[in-house]
């Protein structure tokens, strides 16, 4: 059958372990459970191989500096015509496309670098080359953690702890982050003790205070989680007993979370983002608050 396939379409053997660039590994531990772990050591290697001769000395401390913004709109993101010709031929298309498959992949701690650098796609510049230069060259520093899950431990912050089988999310925003006043959002939804779901973007609209961000980026986070409970509900069997309790959704916003409970009126806010007080109501959902230090989407 494999010489009938090769023959046809020039099929290559290929370690079973390895698909798309990810690297899965299955491991049993010595307590007896099993971890598996999702890495791109190899892609990420391999990446900074190709971009090697414009990489920087020193490895950053995080994957973007702090209080670093860029953007197409950004009053002092001006790059000339001959800047973006000279950065789109050194490969920047190439490189961002990349780091956000990696993301996408096994890297969620790299959401809002990835965001930044998609965001002036179109206008690429010195600037944007070397900080994805600086985001690629801390993933090679890191390239072997990836991502891992595990049949049986449990983690726990404040006041909570979670099993393998409890599904939970958390979610933070910024506050008028950019120069058009809007800020940037992200969620995480977690199982088995491990990053299934994420994202890191801008809101869609200006929010007039963090109260008002942070709930918007609830009502995200609660999209997830339902998109999530429906796909559990449909699989059925041993997988429905994740969904038998309300999800847990943490932000770090007291006044975010009481609104979302329904306990204060909010008739300035957009009326879709009151979606997150119907799935609270239909059971779907928990709105808690967390210390900003264990809220696990400050990273995006």
């Amino acid at each position: 059958l494999h010489d009938r396939f090769h023959q046809k379409f020039g099929v290559v053997r290929g370690n079973p372990e390895f698909m798309l660039g990810v690297r899965r590994v299955l491991t049993t531990e010595s307590d007896g459970s099993r971890t598996l772990t999702f890495s791109m050591t190899k892609y990420i290697n391999d990446l900074a191989d190709e971009f090697a001769d414009d990489s920087p000395s020193r490895t950053p401390v995080t994957p973007w500096p702090t209080d670093t913004i860029i953007g197409t709109k950004e009053e002092h993101y001006q790059p000339t015509s001959e800047d973006q010709r000279k950065y789109r031929d050194k490969g920047y298309l190439r490189l961002v496309g990349a780091l956000l498959w990696i993301h996408r992949m096994c890297a969620p701690e790299i959401g809002f670098a990835v965001s930044q650098l998609c965001s002036v796609m179109s206008m690429p510049s010195r600037q944007a080359y070397e900080l994805a230069l600086g985001t690629l060259k801390w993933l090679t520093a890191h390239a072997d953690i990836g991502i891992q899950f595990n049949d049986r431990r449990t983690t726990a912050i404040p006041d909570h702890s979670f099993g393998a089988h409890d599904l939970h999310a958390f979610y933070d925003s910024g506050h008028d982050q950019f120069n058009d006043g809007r800020a940037q959002h992200g969620n995480v939804l977690m199982l088995a003790n491990g990053p299934v779901s994420w994202e890191s973007r801008k809101h869609d609209v200006i929010g007039d205070s963090t109260m008002y961000n942070e709930y918007m980026a609830g009502y995200h986070a609660v999209r997830r989680v339902k998109e999530a409970r429906n796909l559990l509900t449909e699989i059925g069997g041993a997988f429905a007993d994740f969904i038998i309790q309300p999800t847990p959704i943490f932000g770090d916003n007291a006044a975010a979370t009481t609104i979302s409970r329904g306990n204060r009126p909010a008739r300035h806010i957009e009326l879709k983002y009151h979606y997150t007080r119907e799935r609270v109501r239909a059971g779907d959902c928990i709105m808690l608050r967390v210390p900003t230090a264990d809220n696990i989407a400050d990273l995006f």
